[in-house]
């Protein structure tokens, strides 16, 4: 009995099985055509995306179309042409609509020579950056000269009060320690410190009302670039240096910067007292073995023509002189801590640069 009823089970379960895709056989015979479309029902049609047509172009007519995009360093030379691709189709938007376009902030004006490295000015770099910061006003622009004059007779102090640190920091220890050197760095951060009491320049112009926000903004993109390509320099090498590796090269060309100014100004100093230094050597009491080596280093830089020629003269003069040897040389040029005092403007009362219009 169990047997029979095992197989009738099993004999309407295949029964089901079978009616159930018949079942679905006949539904999709009987499933009705696709009806004919109406008349006039336009034909379906595949979406071909189109083939971009690239041709060139002159330049003058790529400067029409607004696709050449140049830079402003000079000496910049433009492609003599231009692969033209067609814009893609945007909706047009209402001019109120647009947003205004974003100041530039960070740029790369600086010059480069020959070889492709960065021609470093004959003054600090940060008055040398005034030059291509267009958000300055031009009655600002004229303002900030005074400024200037006032920062150098204050830096011209400290660095004549201080004179053994900024010989040190001119010694070619920023160019050649080394970040994980503990007792370099340490050396470096104390000669330093004498140069911190004077604000940086941005800070100075702004508390003068002669930089906006946007103008201290674009200083630094300008200095940044400045930084960058220094370091980039300094990880390539030349003739005298091996390339450094890049965390060193990023120390040596951050305290670069900041004792640029500082030492520039030494630079000044050392120029303008090269046509008086030897008339007081004789004075110095140096020694009988150095004192014929400064005197020629100070005949070459009084004979010197050109400013750098008089500046390296008289810094191997400098480096037999003791600081307080250095001091009486110096002490011919260097202005009086009262007139470096007065120098410093009190208040320029001015809102040039927050006015419409900026710009040289």
């Amino acid at each position: 009995m169990k047997t029979a009823t095992g197989c009738r089970v099993a004999c309407v379960a295949g029964v089901l099985a079978a009616v159930a895709g018949l079942s679905v056989s006949v539904l999709a015979q009987v499933a009705p055509p696709p009806q004919p479309k109406p008349a006039g029902w336009p034909e379906e049609t595949p979406v071909v995306q189109p083939t971009p047509i690239q041709h060139t172009v002159s330049v003058e007519e790529a400067r029409r179309r607004g696709l050449l995009q140049e830079r402003e360093t000079p000496g910049a030379e433009a492609p003599q042409n231009v692969a033209a691709q067609p814009a893609p189709a945007t909706p047009a938007v209402p001019a109120a609509s647009k947003p205004a376009p974003a100041k530039q902030t960070a740029i790369d004006p600086w010059p480069r020579d020959g070889s492709g490295r960065i021609v470093h000015p004959d003054r600090p770099v940060e008055w040398a950056a005034l030059d291509y910061n267009t958000s300055i006003s031009k009655d600002s622009r004229r303002k900030i000269e005074s400024v200037l004059d006032g920062r150098r007779a204050r830096f011209e102090q400290v660095v004549y009060q201080n004179v053994d640190k900024v010989m040190f920091l001119d010694s070619g220890v920023v160019e050649s320690f080394e970040m994980s050197d503990r007792e370099a760095l340490s050396k470096v951060l104390e000669a330093n410190k004498a140069f911190q009491g004077i604000p940086s320049l941005a800070a100075e112009l702004r508390k003068a009302d002669l930089f906006t926000a946007n103008s201290v903004q674009m200083h630094q993109g300008i200095m940044e670039s400045f930084r960058k390509a220094l370091i980039a320099d300094m990880r390539r090498g030349d003739e005298q240096n091996k390339p450094v590796e890049n965390p060193v090269a990023v120390g040596r060309g951050m305290f670069w910067t900041i004792v640029n100014e500082p030492r520039q100004v030494y630079y000044w100093l050392l120029s303008d007292s090269a046509s008086t230094a030897v008339d007081i050597v004789s004075s110095l009491g140096l020694s009988t073995e150095n004192e014929p080596k400064v005197r020629a280093f100070f005949e070459q830089a009084k004979a010197a023509n050109e400013e750098s020629a008089r500046v390296e003269s008289m810094r191997s003069a400098f480096a037999l002189l003791t600081p307080d040897q250095a001091r009486q040389v110096l002490a011919t040029v260097v202005k009086p801590a009262a007139s470096a005092q007065g120098a410093a403007p009190a208040s320029p009362a001015t809102s040039d640069a927050s006015k419409a219009g900026e710009g040289r």
